[in-house]
């Protein structure tokens, strides 16, 4: 079953004027003192917490917050977290989330983990411990450094750097923001290029009215400005053209009303933002509280845009967990705009109609790949047995949103109010990261009893970026797992995983038996020819297609061709190795 977006436009007319908020709400207040003592580690690893394979089978789980063991810790708490890929070496993942050492005191600390094997196990700590910290949001810039933006108790921002796949982090610098800041940083080629945004809340701001800060040299921000109107509770994003949206609703607990602004020169270093905006009809109100989350938002209101070649390049997503008219709390509602905010598609619901309309679709998240697929994510009650249960699902669309796949179950079932660190949320959001084959998601859970932060993947793996499943990389020697971790050697070499002293593209310590060998099995055979053929189609070894390292070039001359063909026969006509 396809659900099928509609497709006449309603238009929205941009204005420069200042609207007022109503009772303004501030998410983040500090209350309890910091925790004495650290909990007691479990003594059985967490693992990961899969459906049957046969239900999904590209979808891995796996706890973020853990021991250097892998184990869970019992007796704390950790939520709303946030990741970052370094687009550099992808297999390096950084996440962030608010940690609670104990459940027994709401303060909570910048809890961090990084991994370098794709996100399979997890290194975790706490930045500057001891201080208090909330409303993570990690993003990475092009060049592959990992910013942490972090609230202190006080309401002043701060971004934390690390150069490293979030290993090591230098000290944090002043960052200005609020309460439920949110960041983004500018990854086109154009002037922009590395630019980082930042919006926030109208309340639990030092900075008030403005709401809104760039930093232009890609580190430190200018001050703070005022935004023609205020969208808290919400994200931003940076277009293709370098173009900025912010989306939100006024700051009230309640209200069918939400924000887009946008500036499209934001990304002159030299210009003072100019900003338009727009309001836009979600199909129904924007909630803080309920059932499966009493405390915390129900979702924030998310913006992505398509930078993609194709025909969508420029669109405009926006996604929102909002209240419809009639007896149903929740629904997961998808508008775009084909026009670069001057117009939208009426709102459309796109979580399938649940079989209770007193079910809750909640914590909805919107990511879009580089190809143009749209990836959501979302919590659901429908069938869980109980409104204080949820699942995770997931849904996309290949066409913009005019479509969208069946929902797929991606977790086991959570009861989302147990855990609590004398604060009756499982904080406020979730985040994603989309690529070409699939999507990185995490999320807080429930699966062993306390509140912890997972990573999900789904989507077959694809370390290096390059389209291709990692296991055909693997199994057709375009890219060999000589460790055998699952992971294609090149992007553990590019991860700091592994370590490459002589850049011969093998780990140290991996014997390539003899040349030809490229998948490293010890023979010579049909499936070496087949990566063989491709290099040789590619040629150069400089060219960006070439598989890691040209391992095809057999006599090392920057060029896979007949000379090397000539080699390789006589490698393949030997057909084992030694």
């Amino acid at each position: 079953m396809r659900h099928q977006i509609g497709g006449s436009a309603a238009i929205f007319l941009a204005g420069v004027a200042v609207l007022a908020d109503e009772s303004p709400t501030r998410l983040e207040q500090p209350d309890n003192p910091p925790a004495l003592l650290r909990p007691a580690l479990q003594t059985t690893p967490p693992g990961q917490e899969l459906l049957p394979l046969a239900a999904t089978p590209v979808v891995r789980v796996t706890q973020v917050n853990v021991t250097p063991s892998q184990q869970n810790i019992v007796g704390d708490a950790a939520n709303e977290p946030s990741l970052a890929h370094d687009p550099t070496a992808p297999s390096r993942i950084a996440v962030g989330w608010r940690q609670f050492d104990t459940i027994a005191s709401n303060f909570r600390q910048a809890g961090v983990a990084w991994s370098n094997d794709g996100g399979r196990t997890w290194h975790a700590s706490t930045l500057n411990p001891g201080v208090f910290r909330s409303d993570p949001v990690l993003r990475a810039n092009s060049d592959g450094v990992i910013f942490y933006n972090s609230l202190t108790g006080d309401f002043f921002g701060w971004n934390f750097l690390s150069y490293d796949g979030g290993k090591t982090w230098a000290a944090p610098y002043p960052a200005f923001g609020g309460d439920k800041t949110w960041m983004a940083i500018d990854r086109t080629s154009g002037p922009g290029r590395g630019f980082l945004y930042e919006s926030w809340n109208t309340a639990g701001n030092n900075y008030a009215p403005n709401t809104f800060a760039r930093a232009t040299d890609g580190f430190f921000f200018e001050d703070p400005i005022q935004l023609p109107v205020s969208p808290v509770f919400g994200t931003n994003y940076v277009g293709p053209n370098g173009e900025v949206y912010v989306f939100g609703t006024p700051n009230s607990s309640s209200t069918s009303t939400f924000y887009l602004v946008k500036s499209s020169n934001a990304n002159d270093a030299l210009a003072t933002p100019a900003f338009t905006w727009s309001t836009v009809n979600m199909g129904g109100t924007a909630r803080i509280g309920g059932t499966p989350n009493p405390g915390g938002l129900l979702g924030q209101s998310q913006v992505v845009v398509d930078a993609s070649n194709g025909p969508r390049r420029g669109w405009v997503y926006l996604l929102a967990t909002v209240d419809p008219v009639g007896t149903d709390p929740g629904d997961i509602n998808f508008v775009r705009s084909t026009d670069g905010g001057l117009t939208f598609s009426p709102p459309q619901k796109i979580n399938p109609e649940p079989a209770l309309n007193t079910s809750w679709q909640w914590f909805g998240t919107i990511g879009v790949s580089p190809n143009g697929r749209l990836d959501v994510v979302y919590n659901s009650t429908d069938g869980t047995g109980a409104l204080t249960n949820s699942k995770l699902m997931y849904i996309s669309s290949n066409d913009g949103g005019t479509t969208w796949s069946d929902a797929l179950q991606v977790t086991n079932i959570f009861n989302s109010t147990v855990g609590q660190p004398n604060q009756n949320k499982i904080g406020d959001y979730y985040d994603i990261e989309s690529d070409d084959l699939g999507a990185s998601v995490i999320m807080s859970a429930t699966f062993t009893g306390g509140q912890d932060v997972y990573y999900i993947r789904i989507g077959p793996e694809d370390c290096n970026r390059n389209g291709r499943d990692d296991s055909v990389d693997i199994s057709f020697g375009f890219d060999p797992d000589c460790n055998k971790n699952g992971v294609p050697d090149s992007c553990d070499i590019a991860s700091g995983f592994s370590t490459d002293s002589d850049h011969n593209g093998i780990p140290d310590g991996c014997i390539e038996n003899c040349a030809g060998d490229f998948n490293l099995d010890g023979q010579v055979d049909d499936t070496d020819f087949v990566m063989f053929a491709y290099s040789y189609n590619v040629l150069l070894c400089a060219d960006a297609a070439m598989p890691p390292a040209c391992r095809a070039d057999l006599n090392h001359d920057g060029l896979v061709d007949d000379a090397d063909f000539v080699l390789f026969v006589a490698a393949y006509d030997q057909l084992v190795c030694g």
